[in-house]
């Protein structure tokens, strides 16, 4: 229909737009325009604000997904077929990632474009930055350390896949899509917020936990990537060695990843469970 026709122009328009951007940011440091600490800044807005719109589209379309189907009735009729709980949720969750995937590979393009442009020296502009340690020696910090790239690319999917099955555990339990959309954004925001700032302490006061605790948010993961000199500064301080540092993120973004499937899991065995229970609780059949 055209709701469909404009949800996949929208989602594509997305991508679209980001990539292009992306690019433009890229020609106007290799044409002089743009020095390449004003690159590594807008860098960091563009792709936190694709983060930040992936999730909240994620937690939207996660959100009401079964809410919604409370309020026109369709749930009533699900209810009625032999479909079991686990079937119906793993089918939402699977269609709902399938669907965001366009959008959650933006980021992932993004870095892939920036780490390609880096690799092939800029076309003749710098892109790296000297920075003296305190150790006497001096580093070459990169635009961004392609070991982030890689370990953003292996927990970012796994990142919105939690979220989803967030979003649709507060679908289960709110009454209206109204209700679940707020509940899933706080309770999304308020986590991904406290991981991201109790792992800012940790990434500035330990050479080895820093590097392996910055995957633990795709936000500290990107920041880490393009200033490490800035938020893992002990890492750096103690030899200067990116290779090893970079090495600790992309074991963390594996283990990141990992965790985030485990919760993922745990959360979809505890709705299969509690699922017909809730459902007709508010349904005010029980």
């Amino acid at each position: 229909g055209a709701g469909g026709l404009g949800e996949r122009l929208a989602r594509w328009s997305f991508a679209g737009i980001a990539i292009a951007a992306t690019v433009v940011l890229l020609g106007m440091h290799q044409n002089g325009t743009m020095s390449l600490g004003g690159l590594r800044t807008s860098l960091g807005f563009l792709l936190l604000g694709e983060i930040a719109l992936v999730t909240l589209v994620a937690v939207n379309l996660s959100a009401t997904a079964v809410s919604r189907e409370r309020e026109d009735g369709s749930l009533d009729i699900i209810l009625t077929t032999p479909i079991e709980p686990g079937a119906y949720l793993r089918g939402k969750h699977r269609g709902l990632v399938r669907y965001l995937l366009p959008m959650i590979l933006v980021p992932i393009a993004s870095l892939l474009l920036v780490v390609l442009y880096e690799t092939l020296g800029g076309f003749g502009t710098p892109t790296t930055t000297p920075v003296a340690m305190a150790s006497g020696t001096n580093v070459d910090v990169p635009l961004f350390q392609w070991q982030a790239a890689a370990a953003f690319s292996l927990m970012f999917i796994p990142f919105i896949g939690c979220c989803v099955m967030i979003g649709l555990l507060w679908s289960i339990r709110s009454r209206g899509t109204i209700g679940s959309i707020v509940a899933a954004v706080l309770i999304i925001g308020t986590l991904t917020g406290l991981v991201s700032f109790c792992a800012v302490p940790v990434m500035n006061s330990t050479n080895i936990v820093g590097p392996l605790i910055a995957a633990a948010s795709p936000v500290n993961l990107v920041m880490a990537g393009l200033d490490p000199t800035g938020w893992l500064p002990d890492a750096l301080r103690s030899g200067g060695d990116l290779g090893s540092m970079g090495l600790l993120m992309i074991g963390s973004g594996i283990v990141t990843a990992g965790a985030y499937t485990t919760l993922a899991v745990i959360l979809h065995r505890h709705m299969s469970r509690t699922f017909m229970m809730t459902v007709r609780q508010l349904a005010g059949t029980t």
